[in-house]
């Protein structure tokens, strides 16, 4: 009578464990969950702790997928419906792996997605282009300019006093003029970033291309074509 009884605790146990949520799963989800709020994070908060959020994601993201694949090798998982919940799971986690890896918000990109939404948020791409091709016609001395260590180029500091409102919800660190497009046109570009990232969004009338020249000698340059005239320019 006891071992019958005591059979019959261990099957009963086992049953609500299999009731229960498998710990694979919940993994699954809980990584899930995680790196899409630091994705959130990481565009909320922007550069330099991005990368940092980002770094996690990177790192939480295929431990979760490892542990529901883990989990498939128990029949329990690998019966329905509890096997389109693991399934589902494990294509969230690669479709967020390939988007910041590989995807549009790879590298740069999630940064570049951030400062596109900022410029849509702050008046749009229109509104500033229209404040940037006035700035460059204005006229203008050597008061504000500055030549580049190998005086190949020179650059125009715009005062604050004709930063828009729109500018300066952006913050830029500097607004300068300088000749990034071909055939020597100039165009205007707001700097951010520090250390060892830096990026512009550079601005100039419609049909302006970037100088391939301005590539030659860096190590990591990446351009992002907003609309035509408007980029956003990363220098590593």
């Amino acid at each position: 009578m006891a071992e019958a009884e005591k059979q019959q605790a261990t099957e009963g146990g086992a049953g609500n464990r299999i009731g229960r949520s498998p710990d694979s799963l919940r993994s699954g989800l809980l990584a899930l969950i995680v790196a899409v709020a630091c994705t959130a994070g990481a565009v909320i908060t922007g550069y330099p702790s991005c990368c940092f959020l980002i770094l996690i994601t990177g790192v939480i993201l295929p431990l979760g997928g490892l542990a529901v694949l883990l989990g498939l090798r128990h029949k329990a998982n690998r019966r329905p419906p509890r096997l389109w919940q693991n399934l589902a799971a494990l294509a969230g986690i690669i479709v967020l792996l390939y988007v910041l890896t590989i995807g549009p918000a790879g590298g740069t990109g999630l940064l570049n997605l951030r400062m596109r939404g900022l410029v849509a948020m702050t008046g749009g791409q229109g509104r500033l282009q229209s404040w940037a091709v006035e700035v460059v016609a204005q006229p203008r001395d050597g008061e504000n300019g500055r030549s580049s260590i190998e005086e190949t180029f020179t650059q125009w500091d715009v005062p604050r006093s004709s930063w828009s409102k729109q500018v300066r919800r952006l913050r830029p660190g500097r607004v300068f003029i300088e000749r990034v497009f071909r055939d020597g046109q100039e165009g205007v570009l707001l700097r951010y970033g520090g250390g060892f990232l830096h990026w512009y969004i550079v601005i100039g009338p419609p049909g302006s291309v970037p100088d391939p020249k301005l590539d030659e000698n860096l190590a990591d340059s990446d351009w992002f074509r907003w609309s035509d005239g408007v980029y956003c320019w990363f220098v590593g």
